[in-house]
């Protein structure tokens, strides 16, 4: 007899049991999990890249590790659904991904990171070929599609939730102690921060010609955000001369990188990965490189400036693209401005 035409496991008297409602939604709960811890990481990536020091080569390395085991560990996985059993198999698998996403958290390198990442993607392969299997056996024929439409609408849930919990996680769990200026390692790509901060322009005169900062072309203020002119008005002078030397350093070298980065890209899309490699060692070849005095000015020069009551204008940042956390703070802040001079 085919399995189209078995009787639901826990059948009683020819009547499929109503345990196969709990069943359906255990399996929903699990594809919500699956999908929450699959799309957490991913918003996390700036703070993993930022915490490890790892380039553009290594993060997308590290985010295709995951599918590539996922993909090769599909059909091993289904069978041993069938060889040991659909039910431990499944909480192997649940309890397996959930611990290698938890050790990826406790990774303090690159290849640590990689490891836990590709076991986390055999964990998640046999999710979806078990949960199958288990449907088959504790659901009529006639009610299966439903059945996996409903655990099918579990990973779109999972998908759902993970930006609001993940963002509501990572807020939770930075220490309120900790301070809010800029430090050292925060600065992690700084000419490129100094080009787009800096109003100097080359227009045909060498920079040892122009010595003098007022004397030196500057872009017309169309071009250059109300917020980075905000900021780099409150810059001090010495601050402006570093900045504008490392901008006149790093314009000319900035679109080689930027096409060789792209180039890394593509070859990375295309499984070419040693290419990739060597395409990125290209680019920090040429990349300009701060000294560490120099690094060490521009972070204090900003925390003064961060430290200014008055640094924040609405009408300056209003076209920034803020997340909601930092939004709902400035509110707060303008709110108390507000309050405190009402009292006064």
């Amino acid at each position: 007899m085919s399995d189209s035409f078995q009787q639901p496991a826990g059948a009683v008297d020819g009547r499929p049991s109503k345990v196969r409602y709990f069943v359906v939604f255990a399996a929903m709960l699990m594809a919500v999990l699956l999908y929450l811890d699959r799309f957490c990481v991913a918003l996390a990536e700036p703070y993993i890249k930022q915490d490890l020091v790892l380039s553009t080569f290594q993060i997308g390395f590290f985010f295709s590790a995951f599918f590539l085991t996922y993909a090769l560990f599909q059909v091993p996985s289904g069978w041993l659904s069938d060889r040991y059993g659909a039910r431990i198999m499944l909480v192997i698998y649940v309890l397996a991904w959930s611990f290698f996403t938890g050790m990826m958290g406790l990774s303090y390198g690159f290849v640590m990171l990689l490891i836990m990442r590709a076991a986390y993607g055999v964990g998640q392969a046999g999710a979806y070929p078990t949960s199958a299997n288990i449907i088959s056996k504790w659901v009529p024929f006639s009610a299966r599609g439903t059945a996996s439409s409903i655990v099918a609408f579990g990973g779109r849930l999972g998908g759902a939730i993970a930006p609001i919990l993940t963002a509501f996680l990572i807020v939770l769990f930075v220490p309120v102690g900790r301070s809010s200026l800029i430090s050292d390692d925060d600065l992690i790509d700084a000419p490129a921060l100094c080009t787009r901060l800096s109003p100097v322009r080359e227009s045909g005169a060498s920079p040892d010609t122009t010595s003098n900062i007022a004397d030196r072309p500057v872009a017309q203020p169309a071009e250059r955000a109300p917020a980075i002119q905000r900021v780099w008005r409150l810059l001090p002078a010495e601050t402006h001369e570093r900045m504008d030397a490392v901008a006149r350093q790093f314009r000319p070298v900035e679109p080689e990188i930027k096409a060789i980065e792209e180039e890394a890209k593509i070859l990375q899309r295309t499984w070419h990965f040693f290419s990739s490699a060597e395409k990125s060692k290209q680019a920090d070849a040429i990349r300009i490189k701060l000294s560490r005095q120099d690094r060490r000015h521009i972070v204090d020069a900003f925390n003064q400036i961060v430290r200014q009551s008055d640094f924040y204008r609405k009408q300056d940042f209003k076209d920034l693209e803020l997340d909601r956390f930092a939004t709902r703070s400035i509110n707060r802040i303008d709110q108390a401005k507000r309050w405190l001079g009402k009292v006064q």
